[in-house]
């Protein structure tokens, strides 16, 4: 019966739609600022990890008229990604519209990121999905225990981020981190200092366009953002 279910749970998975619009989490901004950052990354990414510091001070900062998505990417050699990116839709579910809330627990998943990558190898689905809970709860402040013990509702989590991935691969993103400005694949831009990014985006204001692999020097003021 069990393998009957498994076997069950993977056809639903594959049989998967591709979104209609864009899913990822929102930061900062919204969908009509001029300058839009949609960033793809691996919650247990190591290289994810190191870039997100800059990312992150973009996001608190605040810079007007910017709009930065998080895109869950969960590479399928990290073995945990999907559960952690499951266990991210789930928390979605209940604070995707506290743009604050999730900036924050992204920020903690990175901070805390080596516990779930320690224990790919030596735990079950079932201890990593506890790990998981408990880390929200003390990291996040939610609660989400109804979500991993009913299963009718942590499937459907699993198929938005089944989805998340999908919808990454749909646009041809095939590794982490990944970034797009204006719908423009950047591959120069994950690994920009904070400086970098201010200049991007001050001069992309300015009506300036950035070749996508280029390094970019402000030509305009860049606003104060405190470390």
């Amino acid at each position: 019966l069990g393998f009957l279910l498994l076997t069950s749970l993977q056809v639903v998975l594959c049989q998967v739609s591709v979104p209609s619009r864009k899913n990822g989490f929102v930061l900062c901004g919204d969908r009509s600022s001029s300058v839009t950052i949609e960033v793809f990354c691996d919650l247990l990414c190591p290289d994810c990890q190191a870039v997100w510091p800059n990312l992150d001070r973009l996001v608190r900062c605040g810079v007007k008229d910017v709009n930065v998505i998080f895109n869950g990417f969960p590479l399928p050699y990290h073995r945990n990604s999907m559960l952690i990116q499951t266990a991210m839709r789930a928390f979605a579910s209940h604070r995707a519209g506290v743009s604050g809330d999730m900036a924050y627990c992204i920020r903690q998943m990175y901070v805390h990121q080596s516990q779930f990558k320690a224990a790919a190898d030596d735990l079950s689905v079932s201890k990593v999905n506890e790990m998981a809970r408990e880390f929200f709860f003390k990291e996040c402040g939610l609660d989400m225990r109804a979500d991993f013990s009913n299963s009718t509702l942590y499937v459907e989590h699993e198929i938005k981020a089944v989805s998340d991935f999908k919808l990454s691969a749909s646009r041809g993103i095939d590794a982490t981190p990944s970034v797009m400005v204006n719908g423009i694949f950047a591959p120069s831009f994950p690994g920009f200092t904070f400086d970098q990014w201010l200049a991007a985006i001050v001069n992309l204001q300015h009506g300036m366009s950035i070749p996508p692999d280029s390094v970019p020097a402000a030509h305009f003021p860049v606003p104060h953002c405190p470390q």
